[in-house]
């Protein structure tokens, strides 16, 4: 048998197994008909889709968390009955705060308990790591992680007594590091294992915690990563604008920019994450993961599969000439 059909077979095979496996050990939580789902970076994208698309297909009451009074306005004049904005910062602990009584008062007022709470709020960087200005590192990871992190610790209280869910939005790159895209894909990283510490923590809660990792959906997010990867931005250092070149010049030529445009035009629609935070909510058996759309065509259960397999050196290489 050649090397091409053994792994050929291999990679059939094994995911097949790994089904097999999960269904042998999935974990049974409790599931709620009725309650509010928090969902936050609700203004654009991934999360207004899933926030009108949850709203419109369950019972549920949606809070679709947004940062501004313009995003408010534009949530309310949609005009879905369960779908209420409630306004949140998660890179500042005082909006945190703020929002987790609001929502409290709205749990009382309906009488109504928490079903999940979507981290869904992030930024997203293409630049060189000597370029990065650590401010605006600072701000990745305070939107990616640690805003994450301080909503889920107010509401665990809440979520053991309802028994609800916590869903983590990732991404592939929380598995996979492309050049350019260091520091996105370390607060995804990050994001990728204290999540499975969660959720071996609060199981025997009756807490379910479950990571989304899309590849390419089709989002504004696109349009500010490309703001973002130009090498006259805000995000570089005033200092390392030269210095930038000597990556642009690498990983930024106009063949690659051509490649990634190519890619983004496959880009999925934003229903296929709204069906898997759908499913993370509503299933008794939720999935620990869900890995969903494609990268390059690639899709990106394989991805997240078969990459973290393959030698480091054969990944440099990869990258380095896609």
């Amino acid at each position: 048998m050649n090397f091409a059909l053994s792994v050929a077979l291999l990679a059939c095979v094994f995911p097949l197994l790994s089904l097999l496996v999960e269904q042998l050990f999935a974990k049974e939580f409790t599931t709620l008909k009725e309650g509010l789902v928090l969902i936050t970076g609700a203004s654009t994208g991934i999360g207004s889709h899933a926030a009108m698309y949850l709203a419109n297909n369950t019972n549920y009451v949606v809070l679709a968390g947004v940062r501004k009074d313009s995003d408010m306005e534009n949530v309310r004049q949609l005009n879905i009955q369960n779908l209420i904005p409630i306004k949140i910062d998660v890179a500042v602990h005082g909006s945190v705060v703020s929002a987790v009584n609001e929502l409290k008062g709205l749990m009382k007022s309906k009488s109504l308990p928490l079903v999940a709470v979507v981290n869904n709020a992030g930024i997203s960087r293409h630049i060189a790591l000597e370029n990065h200005g650590i401010e605006d590192i600072r701000t990745l990871f305070d939107t990616n992680l640690f805003g994450a992190i301080d909503l889920t610790q107010q509401l665990l209280p809440l979520l053991r007594d309802s028994k609800g869910r916590i869903l983590m939005m990732s991404s592939v790159a929380g598995k996979i590091s492309r050049p350019l895209n260091s520091m996105y894909a370390a607060s995804k990283h990050a994001m990728e294992s204290m999540s499975d510490a969660l959720r071996r923590e609060v199981a025997h809660m009756g807490i379910s915690v479950s990571l989304i990792e899309p590849a390419y959906v089709q989002s504004a997010i696109f349009g500010k990563v490309r703001e973002a990867a130009e090498p006259t931005s805000s995000s570089i250092r005033e200092e390392d604008k030269d210095i930038s070149w000597n990556y642009y010049d690498k990983f930024r030529t106009p063949e690659k920019r051509a490649k990634t445009a190519k890619a983004l035009t496959k880009a999925d629609d934003p229903i296929v994450t709204s069906t898997v935070v759908h499913h993370a909510i509503t299933d008794p058996k939720p999935k620990p993961r869900y890995a969903v759309a494609n990268f390059h065509g690639i899709p990106a259960w394989i991805l997240t599969w078969f990459a973290p397999m393959l030698p480091d050196r054969i990944l440099d290489y990869i990258f380095e000439n896609m």
